[in-house]
């Protein structure tokens, strides 16, 4: 028989999903201060690559967001949903 969550699991819960939004605006940073390094020395800028401006930042974002839903509710990995969405 399954138990009901105590506050203890939501508390944990709620830490997880904490640190997991401080280590996504973390890494959001640290690669916009690199893509302004690469653009303000003009050196290493790929044709392909993203560009961090709001829209795409939200978009990527929500395509991860949905493609792990999706995943988890399926069964199989996010990266087999999202990985499609994000070749345009």
């Amino acid at each position: 028989m399954i138990e009901s969550c105590g506050s203890i699991d939501f508390s944990i819960f709620v830490l997880f999903i904490g640190l997991v939004w401080l280590t996504t605006r973390y890494s959001i940073r640290l690669n916009r201060f690199e893509h302004s390094l690469k653009a303000k020395y003009g050196k290493g800028m790929a044709y392909s690559e993203m560009r961090y401006t709001k829209n795409n930042i939200t978009s990527v974002l929500t395509m991860g967001l949905v493609g792990g839903f999706v995943g988890g509710m399926v069964g199989f990995g996010g990266g087999s949903i999202m990985k499609p969405a994000l070749i345009k």
